[in-house]
């Protein structure tokens, strides 16, 4: 990764696709298909098959003994498509909001071995059933968009949903938020699932300013995990952003 990012991450180089399956995933035997060239994130996985690879491995670990990831903020489908490739009973919700990043996830999952074990919704996950403004990011990045106060610019409006509304009661060994910004809602529009135990950990992140224009307090997702059951582990620093692991306190003291 060290190398990608010294030699091959600033230069507008592509490398060349297997003809037949796209990009080879490092971490599993598992390919996507489908990628966006002038995507940085989408580089760095057609380049080295990894995308954050301290959270690659967690889930990796995680993936080995089975169970069913939520995948919210799925994006083109790589971390769906690693939790599936680590074991043959795995399964997959996979949730993507953006109206032009989910035809790029769904192909890419139903390509996948098993991927009659995954689901895959169009909808933007939050702390209430109804729409909602989308900004749909700076054309050309697929993982910068997300849930705005307002209409403006190039918005659009978005379906949203509560976890608890449409989601099983089945267990759910992973859930991973990537919501730029509003992962303080999608937690709290699943409630229900956190405080019945159904949940053992979630990965989640902060972002300060796109928490701000939310009108969501810094403070808000930690405090509300909490109070559902669940110890907080940092697993990076940082004054506007961060990353968090969750986990279940009945389930880990049980473990």
């Amino acid at each position: 990764m060290s190398l990608y990012y010294r030699m091959i991450s600033q230069r507008r180089i592509w490398p060349q696709p297997d003809k037949h399956r796209g990009y080879r995933l490092a971490l599993v035997p598992a390919w996507l298909y489908h990628l966006v060239e002038s995507d940085s994130a989408h580089r760095a996985m057609a380049w080295t098959g990894i995308y954050e690879l301290g959270l690659s491995n967690r889930m990796l670990t995680l993936a080995k003994n089975g169970g069913r990831l939520v995948d919210v903020g799925a994006n083109v489908g790589y971390f769906s498509c690693l939790w599936m490739a680590a074991s043959a009973s795995n399964n997959v919700d996979a949730i993507e909001a953006s109206p032009s990043v989910f035809p790029l996830l769904q192909a890419n999952l139903v390509q996948q071995p098993g991927s009659g074990r995954i689901r895959v919704w169009e909808v933007a996950a939050g702390d209430q059933n109804g729409t909602a403004q989308f900004d749909l990011g700076p054309a050309g990045q697929t993982g910068w968009g997300g849930l705005v106060p307002s209409s403006r610019g190039n918005n659009i409006e978005v379906k949203v949903k509560r976890l608890d509304s449409f989601l099983s009661d089945e267990p759910i060994r992973v859930l991973k938020v990537d919501a730029e910004g509003a992962d303080a809602l999608v937690l709290e529009g699943a409630a229900r699932l956190l405080g019945s135990g159904v949940v053992e950990h979630i990965f989640f992140e902060r972002n300060r300013a796109r928490m701000e224009a939310l009108g969501i307090e810094w403070e808000r997702p930690l405090g509300f995990l909490q109070n559902c059951g669940f110890r907080l582990e940092k697993l990076s620093s940082g004054t506007e952003c961060d990353e968090w692991h969750a986990c279940w306190k009945r389930r880990s003291t049980q473990a």
